[in-house]
């Protein structure tokens, strides 16, 4: 049910980037691209940590699936935050709309299962 949650949430900031999005930014103003290009690389980070470092991740949560459950899940979910908030800045839909798609493609691929959190206790140890 959290999950429906945190996809759901995701899933609703491509509307409201498009909603309030004005998909232009001055090009003598240096800090848009600069964000983005920060922004692109701290999502590639949070990306290789959700999918690759999960024995960290466990191991950060005490224990708890549904602790690692969450954490991977508001991680995946700030990247789409990372989109809407290139967008409110001015910037066009490519790179936004990029880190947008990942987020929610990304939340597709964390489903909890059966057969996860039987491995999450070996992952904890």
């Amino acid at each position: 049910m959290v999950w429906v949650v945190f996809l759901g949430t995701t899933i609703t900031m491509i509307p409201l980037a498009l909603f309030v999005g004005s998909g232009e930014y001055d090009l003598t103003d240096d800090i848009v691209p600069w964000t983005a290009a920060f922004l692109c690389v701290l999502a590639g980070i949070q990306l290789l940590t959700v999918f690759l470092l999960k024995p960290m991740v466990a191991g950060m949560c005490g224990g708890k699936y549904q602790t690692y459950c969450v954490l991977r899940w508001a991680m995946l979910e700030s990247i789409s935050v990372y989109g809407l908030l290139l967008i409110l800045m001015g910037m066009t839909w490519l790179v936004p709309g990029i880190l947008m798609v990942a987020a929610v493609g990304a939340m597709f691929l964390v489903i909890p299962s059966a057969e996860e959190a039987d491995s999450f206790a070996e992952l904890a140890r």
